[in-house]
């Protein structure tokens, strides 16, 4: 109905490439839904992030920035795995004959940032 999410649609935007506006609609709907039931587990993996952060005494501004997309990066692989797992056939026949290049992309850059997020937390200090 018209809800509206306010925020840059770079997700949804890339993982839709080449899908039908009624595909496009469906499944980013689902998604921002998806953001919903995910917030437990987002939560859990920032306030992870965090307190290891602190533990190892790294805690900054520069931590701050590194853990917010982290967590964000993680956090829109959840809602889209969500997506995946509560209707997979569906998905496949969504993407049918569509490119999986932008797919591809979306997942690598999340892995990407959520691994950035650990070795930020795990590396030694340069001093």
């Amino acid at each position: 109905g018209g809800l509206k999410v306010p925020h840059p649609p770079l997700a949804n935007g890339l993982l839709r490439i080449g899908l039908t506006e009624g595909a496009k609609r469906r499944l980013c709907f689902a998604h921002e839904f998806a953001h919903f039931q995910t917030v437990p587990a987002a939560l859990v993996y920032m306030i992870v992030l965090l307190v290891t952060f602190h533990i190892r005494d790294r805690f900054g501004v520069a931590a701050i920035l590194i853990v917010l997309a982290s967590t964000h990066a993680v956090w829109e692989m959840l809602s889209e795995g969500l997506v995946v797992l509560e209707n997979p056939l569906g998905y496949r026949e969504f993407y049918a004959g569509v490119p999986v290049f932008a797919r591809i992309l979306f997942w690598v850059a999340g892995v990407a940032l959520a691994a950035a997020g650990w070795m930020a937390v795990m590396m030694q200090p340069p001093f």
